[in-house]
């Protein structure tokens, strides 16, 4: 079914290319009307078809002029003047006939595969010029604010010649200037600024006019792959400290992991050192040297005498056929042997450090079980099962077992993530350290991902790892999925170099069809055959000899990475060969745009993460076509085939030269974690030379085989996502209606009277029996006082005896009401409204934290369910539920209760009193 779907979707697409040419052809014809238009022409051509949209006529009837109007305004701007980012440069750009086709496209909601140096930023002013004249405002989403401000900055002109007006948004930005941006026919931004301010404006705005963007009508996406595919499996999250939580939460388990992993260290050099000895003797290792080998892997995977013994081509091969031995089930004895001897075992497949029954012993030698979770409903059970107890003392005891056990689930979480800082994440890889912050790396891109942290308590790890200030860990005040962020605009259209392998993703989740878009001019790029080389020694070796070939000739050359580190190691290299060279990577990613501007002249060597695949192109500089053009020097197959065909990209731009290469080796982690090399281990060992390349049929399949392992990992995680954040979608959507009811409210009266009734008619069905003659004199007291907890009235029991349901719910109702109204009666109307509408929204938005992290333990423990055969999806939905009936319950009857604790502030118009009113409701 696939390659019939495959094929029908290719049918498809063929037909709408020939569609798209014929159109673009018409747009040409009719582009001479406008040939000898002033700039108030162009004005009022727009002006027209703005008033036929709100006519109600359908775009598509004039959607050729509009098409020919643009590339009109975009043929009057040459040899004009535009400063973009502060850089003055000339207007030189005219739409051509792939990038109509394109354009159409967009306008269709599609998502337009368009190669590296075919102008997406000029075609992006065609879509959004139509739709902007709704009036509804038009969105351009991009990877990062150097891109949003230089293309904003840089189509200005043409949005301005044509009456519209353009603008950008950018973290830091206040809140005034940001609202005149959306308020803009076209704004720019990043995908998560634009998802950062929904959130803020529906979990941080005290009134409507607080908010700043105006709705969700047509959103562009440009490098949509990497924003709602890679970018997917992260939500987008506004949180706050949780002032609840300790300075230094590792405080008293550091020394421990300290001593642990220091022990682990000490053990695996150990080993490896021996064995290192006995192979410089022998020149091989037998059976049980290489379990030690592998013992070795498990402890410490990036050891480095491991490296350096695995780089002899005769010892991998056996060590990969071990290896392979061992993972069958047969070996599984064998297998927990070696862990046991171990003090925690790391799996770097699944990212995971787990301790050892010797590492238990080791923290704890008095009490190994300090580290393994207690049976709490076993110890209830029998609390529950003595009779000796009184229920008063049975409950008091199993309050205990549950206090005791959160504690020490605290201590062994706080216990793990720190292992797993210290045992998986490392410098310069996945992080960096600036200054006194902990910077994540992204790992599609390369680039420090400011701002945004690890959760549940790990970024805090890795802190207190590398000794930097430990900030606070972080309450979840607001979350969406990137999914079902961009999932709210009526119309959606993406743009990337590489969409292809994604159409399925795409389709299924967003609705948009992936059409490729041909080149303005044949691309020429040469593809060379991946170099595989053994180990990464050799690997280093051939990358250096290849630059240093380059390099003589005066060719070009970008060298892509796959981590800091690895960048680190290649300059290296080169420096000690005396050859120059740029760096760019997330230590010193401010230069980018500079530095990858210049990556295409004579002699230039620039060595950069994968940040180098997408954004600024590269321009040849005089002379280097001749020599072939750029070359694309990859040292690492990534993960993503997409991230390659990215970095590959950057050259061969508009029909020039260039060649792309891969030079890896079978110690690189994605052969290393993802393939099986054991189908070629004989073939290699029986014809290897060290220093000399693989090669092998299965090679390509290989490292084709293996990324497409990692990108169903990964689709399966972002569907997962997905598939748990949609009740939470439905339940958002509700809550970000009724805040806004709040906030909105002129008179917040009917909503304090409908809290009221809705508490009152819970407290009876909580407390009262549904038929009148059942009602116990217990039953009245235990009414009594919950509504006495809440409300600013005293009842006593006696006045509802005799009472039915109807008429104890209408006594209650009215003496709420009447003690609220006489609490704001010596206000003024005005300051009395604003008084309940800040208490209403505080207390909504602190029970509505609560439930979101009510839903993040519900999801982290679901999978619990599994065992039980009960399928975790459906328990989560149905407990999320109720989750929200009680979110629901509790959200009024905090608003009810810190209204009637917060009046004497309120009256005396008190501000500190106020603003700590609300800390602690948020809190």
């Amino acid at each position: 079914m696939p390659n019939l779907s495959s094929f029908l979707n290719d049918l498809k697409n063929r037909g709408f290319l020939r569609r798209a040419k014929k159109f673009a052809k018409t747009v040409n014809s009719l582009e001479s009307r406008y040939s000898s238009f002033s700039d108030s022409d162009f004005k009022l051509k727009t002006e027209e078809f703005k008033g036929r949209i709100a006519k109600g006529e359908n775009p598509e009837k004039f959607l050729a002029e509009a098409f020919a109007l643009v590339k009109s305004a975009a043929r009057k701007l040459l040899g004009t003047k535009v400063c973009v980012c502060g850089i003055e440069q000339e207007w030189d750009m005219v739409h051509y006939d792939v990038q109509l086709v394109a354009g159409l496209s967009l306008y269709k909601n599609m998502v337009a595969e368009i190669a590296t140096g075919e102008g997406k930023t000029l075609i992006a002013t065609l879509p959004a010029y139509v739709y902007a004249l709704y009036g509804k405002g038009c969105h351009i989403a991009t990877v990062n604010e150097y891109l949003a401000r230089r293309d904003c900055e840089w189509m200005r002109p043409i949005y301005n010649l044509l009456g519209l007006r353009c603008d950008y948004v950018y973290s830091g930005q206040s809140s005034s200037d940001k609202k005149s941006a959306y308020l803009a026919d076209i704004t720019y931004g990043t995908s998560t600024e634009f998802g950062f301010d929904y959130l803020r404006d529906n979990s941080m705005t005290s009134s409507i006019d607080e908010k700043v963007q105006r709705g969700f009508f047509f959103c562009l996406i440009d490098e949509a792959d990497s924003i709602l595919i890679d970018e997917a499996r992260t939500p987008l999250i506004i949180s706050d400290y949780d002032y609840d939580e300790p300075d230094d939460p590792f405080k008293d388990i550091h020394p421990l992991v300290k001593s642990i992993v220091a022990a682990q260290t000490r053990l695996a050099n150990s080993i490896a050192g021996d064995l290192a000895r006995s192979l410089s003797a022998k020149n091989a290792l037998d059976e049980n040297g290489l379990k030690r080998l592998y013992q070795v892997k498990l402890a410490a995977p990036r050891n480095k005498i491991l490296k350096q013994i695995l780089e002899k081509g005769v010892v991998n091969i056996a060590f990969e056929k071990l290896q392979l031995s061992l993972s069958t089930g047969f070996n599984k004895k064998a297998l927990n042997d070696l862990k046991e001897e171990l003090y925690y075992v790391v799996d770097e497949k699944f990212h995971r450090a787990t301790l050892t029954t010797r590492g238990q012993e080791f923290l704890s030698p008095k009490n190994p079980d300090a580290f393994t979770m207690p049976d709490c409903e076993k110890e209830i059970s029998r609390i529950n099962s003595d009779a000796s107890l009184g229920a008063a003392e049975r409950s008091k005891l199993a309050a205990q077992v549950r206090a005791a056990l959160m504690k020490k689930s605290g201590m062994i979480h706080s216990f793990s993530q720190l292992l797993q800082a210290y045992a998986l994440y490392e410098r310069d890889v996945d992080y960096i350290v600036s200054g006194s912050k902990v910077e994540i790396i992204d790992p599609n891109t390369g680039r420090v991902m400011y701002g945004r942290r690890w959760s549940d308590g790990l970024h805090q790890a890795v802190e207190a790892k590398e000794g930097v200030k430990i900030e606070r860990e972080n309450l979840t005040c607001a979350t969406i999925s990137i999914q079902n962020y961009f999932r709210m605009y009526s119309k959606l259209a993406g743009m990337s170099g590489t969409a292809k392998e994604q159409a399925d993703e795409f389709s299924e989740v967003y609705g948009m069809g992936v059409i490729e878009i041909p080149t303005n001019k044949p691309c020429v790029r040469r593809d060379l055959d991946d170099i595989v080389m053994l180990t990464r020694r050799e690997k280093y070796r051939r990358v250096l000899e290849i630059l240093s070939g380059a390099h003589s000739r005066g060719q070009p050359v970008l060298v892509g990475t796959p981590s800091v580190e690895e960048s680190e190691v290649v300059s290296k290299m080169l420096r000690m060969a005396g050859i120059k060279h740029n760096v760019l990577n997330a230590k010193n990613n401010s230069a980018e745009a500079k530095i990858v501007a210049q990556a295409g002249r004579m002699g230039q060597i620039t060595i950069a993460t994968n940040m180098a695949g997408r954004g600024t192109d590269i321009k040849l500089g005089e002379g280097v076509n001749e020599l072939g053009g750029l070359l694309v020097l990859s040292t690492s197959h990534h993960h993503s085939r997409r991230v390659d065909r990215q970095l590959m990209g950057r050259c061969a731009r508009q029909g020039d030269n260039g060649e792309t290469v891969f030079v890896v080796s079978l110690e690189d982690d994605l052969i290393r974690l993802h393939a099986d090399t054991s189908v070629f281990q004989k073939a290699i060992k029986n014809k290897h030379k060290d220093g000399v390349e693989l090669v092998h049929p299965l090679l390509k399949r290989l490292i084709s085989r293996a990324q497409d392992e990692v990108e169903t990992e990964y689709s399966s995680a972002r569907k997962e996502m997905l598939k748990f954040d949609n009740p939470a979608n439905k339940q958002r959507s509700i809550v970000y209606t009724l805040r806004d009811e709040i906030i909105s409210a002129e008179n917040p009266d009917f909503i304090l009277d409908r809290y009221i009734e809705e508490t009152v008619d819970s407290f009876i069905g909580d407390t009262l029996p549904p038929d009148d003659l059942d009602v116990s004199a217990e039953d009245i007291d235990m009414l009594c006082q919950k509504y006495s907890s809440v409300f600013p009235a005293v009842i006593k029991p006696s006045e509802l005896a005799g009472l039915g349901r109807e008429k104890i719910a209408g006594m209650l109702v009215s003496k709420a009401e009447s003690a609220f109204k006489n609490m704001f009666e010596d206000i003024d109307t005005k300051t009395a409204n604003a008084v309940k509408k800040r208490i209403l929204s505080a207390a909504f938005d602190s029970a509505w934290r609560a439930h979101i992290a009510a839903l993040e333990d519900l999801r982290n423990g679901i999978y619990l369910r599994s065992y039980a055969q009960k399928d975790p999806y459906c328990e989560f939905e149905k407990e999320a539920f109720e989750f929200f009936k009680d979110f629901m319950e509790q959200m009024r009857e905090t608003a009810l209760k810190a209204m009637s604790l917060s009046f004497a502030d309120a009256a005396s118009q008190n501000q500190n009193a106020r603003r700590d009113i609300k800390r602690a409701l948020i809190r």
